[in-house]
């Protein structure tokens, strides 16, 4: 039930609350309640036996435990073993760790420590939790906690210093990738060195997706391929009734057109505070299928009062977009079928020039 629940705030609000307001990155997944500490171990040692038996989590998988144990969680590089490596449980700079650029105390001991030890011959993140959870396995929990933090900060600085070359003064060298005695590159993956290998092709965007044509230059010089990529755009909207399409047409004055869903607002007091298609869909219900034509053939006017908006009128109908926080695509804030006592005031505002008007 709570996971349900959590969905349908997820799908429902959240994810509205983050469009409305240009909140960037995935949505907020939400999780009622906290892990015990006897949980959370629980947790952790799923993970690390899924990393024993070669399993690791996906993308999505890394979101969700990384909401369950309260900070970001990434993956780490596997580094090689290293035969010196700086005290455990330290986080310094490199300049003035042990063994590097900077010199520094010679290290303890390995019998002094035995987690510096698991830290400094652990092949691979994954072993190094393992032991160290073992090992710290009779301890407290809240001391666990705070030796596994410590630790894995060394293991991380560890890793670092293996993996990053330095030159003398402590800077990254800035120096091509060196060649061997007999000329052949020592870089680790020669087929995509910088320097000496050859350049990957550059990604380009596809020209079509689900709903159409996605060629701006072709959408501007056919507004009836415009118009067909924001029917099926809208079409999906309307079905789905909720969600958006961020690029759902295009317009060269107005950059792309995104549709979202919104709310359709109050109906005992004619749909007032709503926005968005859900908004004009309870408004004008049987209009609506004009809107992608009025977008895609209508000319644009821009209020002198308000220069945030943009009017496209088509024939008896108008509709307004504008970005609704700075730097954002444009979306529909208006949509009038029946817009003929307007349409003299608006066409009196000054017009923007479409591709090839003189």
């Amino acid at each position: 039930d709570c996971q349900r629940l959590a969905a349908t705030l997820r799908t429902q609000l959240l994810a509205q609350f983050c469009q409305i307001n240009a909140v960037p990155g995935r949505v907020p997944l939400l999780v009622f309640g906290s892990d015990s500490a006897a949980e959370m171990k629980a947790l952790i040692g799923t993970v690390a036996d899924l990393a024993a038996a070669g399993l690791e989590p996906d993308d999505d998988g890394l979101a969700a435990l990384s909401e369950r144990v309260g900070f970001g969680l990434r993956r780490k590089a596997a580094p090689a073993a290293s035969p010196g490596f700086p005290a455990a449980f330290h986080a310094v700079p490199l300049a003035a760790a042990p063994g590097g650029a900077g010199g520094g105390a010679p290290r303890p001991s390995q019998a002094e420590d035995p987690l510096a030890e698991i830290v400094r011959t652990s092949r691979s993140s994954t072993e190094c939790l393992r032991r160290l959870r073992e090992a710290l396995a009779t301890r407290p929990l809240d001391e666990q906690a705070e030796e596994l933090a410590a630790a894995m900060d060394s293991y991380a600085a560890k890793a670092l210093l293996r993996t990053r070359r330095r030159s003398p003064d402590g800077e990254a060298p800035s120096s091509p990738t060196p060649l061997s005695a007999d000329g052949e590159c020592r870089a680790r993956d020669p087929a995509h060195c910088p320097t000496h290998g050859t350049p990957r092709e550059p990604e380009t965007k596809p020209h079509h997706d689900r709903y159409g044509s996605t060629d701006e230059g072709k959408l501007v010089r056919e507004p009836r391929l415009n118009a067909e990529r924001g029917a099926s755009a809208l079409e999906e909207v309307l079905r789905k009734k909720a969600g958006y399409v961020d690029e759902a047409m295009f317009r060269e004055e107005t950059g792309w057109i995104r549709f979202d869903w919104g709310d359709a607002g109050d109906p005992g007091r004619d749909y007032k505070g709503g926005h968005g298609l859900a908004h004009i869909a309870a408004k004008h219900p049987d209009d609506l299928k004009h809107l992608p034509e009025v977008l895609a053939h209508g000319d644009i006017y821009r209020s002198p009062r308000e220069p945030e908006k943009l009017y496209l009128v088509h024939e008896s109908r108008f509709a307004v977009v504008a970005s609704l926080h700075k730097g954002a695509k444009k979306t529909i804030t208006e949509f009038e079928p029946e817009a003929s006592r307007y349409l003299a005031e608006i066409k009196a505002y000054p017009r923007a020039k479409r591709p090839g008007d003189n």
